[in-house]
């Protein structure tokens, strides 16, 4: 098996011919419970999995449906990576400004065959956080699938692949209208760090919730959505330095209020590196309590 043998490309121009004449290289094959990936008549990737594994054909999958995307999406740009055991292709719409924020439209389709990775179909708004292009969901999406490389439920994926397409428009419509809304609305710290830590229909360990607050006070003052702390007296910075001791009510804190935008990207920014599940999770943890009454 050859080592270096990959294609990544990294924010190109949209080139539909360039894209399927990469994945005209890109060949996954099953013999008996074995799944082998090639790429330029190289092998790249084999890997052992159950009888009950279905092949998910990454090109195929592309071929069939980049015209449809290119009439919802209208794609600027294009990332393409094909790495050993792992396919992904990134479609970027229009950006745009909203409040003084960058935005892409986006559609992700992420596999692999290497059994490491469901498959992952996402579309969405993209918010901008860092100058390097790095960026992040904005709010819960009803568009994101994944799905175990099982045959029905990738046939079921497949199918309704077209049928979501159709509401992609509402789904940046209903993303861009969360963002608007938590960027007017405050919330009070002390109400916040309580509703993390008190909620009680998740599962997350006491110690993580405890964690994760601590982390949250932190990137509220350095973080890239941090607030301005110079509006704040000395009690109020305590109660972001040490956000547990708000809900003992201990007289070295204050109270202050923040604003929820702030909140959501700080909070969605702790994991941003982790697992997409994970992502998922917290991303719609924080976004119910924002939105509760």
């Amino acid at each position: 098996m050859k080592k270096a043998i990959d294609i990544i490309l990294s924010k190109e121009p949209y080139s539909k011919n360039l894209i399927l004449e990469s994945l005209s290289t890109l060949e996954i094959k099953k013999h008996g419970h074995q799944v082998q990936t090639y790429l330029k008549g190289n092998l790249i990737s084999r890997s052992n999995h159950s009888e009950k594994y279905s092949i998910f054909n990454f090109g195929d999958f592309i071929r069939s449906n980049i015209t449809k995307i290119e009439e919802k999406l209208s794609p600027l740009f294009f990332d393409l990576k094909i790495c050993k055991g792992v396919q992904e292709l990134k479609f970027y719409g229009n950006e745009f400004l909203d409040k003084d924020q960058l935005f892409h439209k986006m559609i992700t389709v992420f596999s692999s065959s290497n059994g490491y990775y469901p498959l992952l179909i996402n579309a969405g708004l993209m918010r901008q956080i860092c100058t390097n292009g790095a960026m992040a969901m904005v709010g819960v999406n009803p568009f994101l699938t994944r799905t175990k490389h099982y045959s029905i439920a990738l046939d079921t994926t497949i199918k309704n692949f077209e049928n979501k397409l159709q509401t992609l428009e509402m789904t940046f419509i209903k993303q861009l209208g969360f963002f608007e809304y938590v960027t007017s609305k405050e919330i009070l710290f002390s109400t916040l760090v309580k509703k993390i830590v008190m909620k009680k229909e998740d599962k997350v360990q006491l110690k993580s919730k405890l964690e994760t607050v601590i982390k949250l006070g932190e990137l509220l003052q350095t973080g890239i959505d941090k607030i301005d702390i110079s509006r704040l007296d000395e009690f109020q910075i305590n109660s972001l330095k040490s956000p547990i001791l708000l809900i003992s009510n201990n007289s070295n804190c204050a109270d202050l209020e923040v604003n929820m935008a702030n909140v959501y990207n700080c909070y969605t920014q702790m994991f941003r590196f982790r697992h997409f599940v994970t992502m998922e999770r917290e991303n719609r943890r924080i976004q119910d309590i924002l939105l509760e009454d």
